[in-house]
C-alpha cells in the first residue's frame, strides 16, 4: 500500500486504484505505524488515521508538530518546541509527556526510533540517544552519551536503518551500527569533479 499526502489531502493506493481519505488536509508528513494506522502531521494538528475503522483521531494540541515517529510496538512519539517528548502507546487514548532538558525542536534535524532507541540529530551535529523503557504502561527515556557527527548538520536522512548526515563542510558521514561516525565522502570534491 502506498500513501500520498499533500496540502489538499491524503490518498491510499492499493495497486489497483486510489482512495481519497476525507478529513486529512494540509499534510506535511505521513508516517506508517505497525498497527496499520498512519500519523499525519498537518498544518492543523496531528491526526492518527485507522484504515480498518476509517476513523481519524485528532490531536490538535500538536498544531505545528515538528517530528512524529513510531516504534515497533506502535507507540507514537511527538517532539515539539517545548522541551518535551510526547508519547501515546497503543492502549492509550491520549498523549503523556516526558520532559527532556535542552530539547528544542528548532534545533532538531532528524528523529528516529527503532530497536528500543530514540535518536535525535541536532543542527549542531550532536546525536542524542535515549533507551525507550516500558514499565506498566508508562514510557521512560534513559539518555545515553551523546555522539558528535559534525559541526553543523545541513541535511540528515536514513537508508537501510542507518543514519547519514551532511555537515556544513559537505562531508557525508554515516552513523555506524556501533554509533561511531564514519566519513563516507567529501561531497564538495565529488560535485566539483575532483576525487575524494
Amino acid at each position: 500500500m502506498i500513501w500520498v499526502g499533500t496540502n489538499t489531502g491524503v490518498s491510499r493506493f492499493d495497486g489497483k486504484g486510489a482512495v481519497q481519505i476525507a478529513g486529512l488536509n494540509g499534510v506535511k508528513n505521513i508516517t506508517g505505524i505497525v498497527t496499520g494506522e498512519i500519523i499525519a502531521e498537518t498544518l492543523y494538528g496531528l491526526k492518527l488515521y485507522n484504515s480498518e475503522t476509517d476513523l481519524i483521531s485528532n490531536f490538535d494540541m500538536f498544531g505545528n508538530t515538528s517530528f512524529a515517529v513510531s516504534d515497533s510496538k506502535g507507540t507514537v512519539f511527538v517532539i515539539q518546541g517545548n522541551g518535551s517528548v510526547y508519547y501515546k502507546t497503543v492502549q492509550q487514548k491520549g498523549f503523556d509527556n516526558i520532559i527532556v532538558s535542552d530539547l528544542f525542536s528548532n534545533n532538531i534535524k532528524f528523529v528516529k526510533v527503532d530497536n528500543g532507541i530514540l535518536r535525535i540529530v541536532t543542527r549542531n551535529g550532536i546525536i542524542r540517544e535515549f533507551n525507550v523503557i516500558y514499565s506498566h504502561g508508562i514510557v521512560n527515556l534513559e539518555e545515553n552519551s551523546t555522539i558528535q557527527v559534525g559541526s553543523t548538520v545541513l541535511f540528515c536522512f536514513e537508508s537501510e536503518n542507518r543514519i547519514y548526515v551532511i555537515d556544513d563542510e559537505y562531508r557525508l558521514i554515516e552513523l555506524s551500527p556501533t554509533n561511531k561516525p564514519v566519513f563516507i565522502a567529501d561531497l564538495n570534491k565529488l560535485l566539483s569533479g575532483k576525487e575524494c
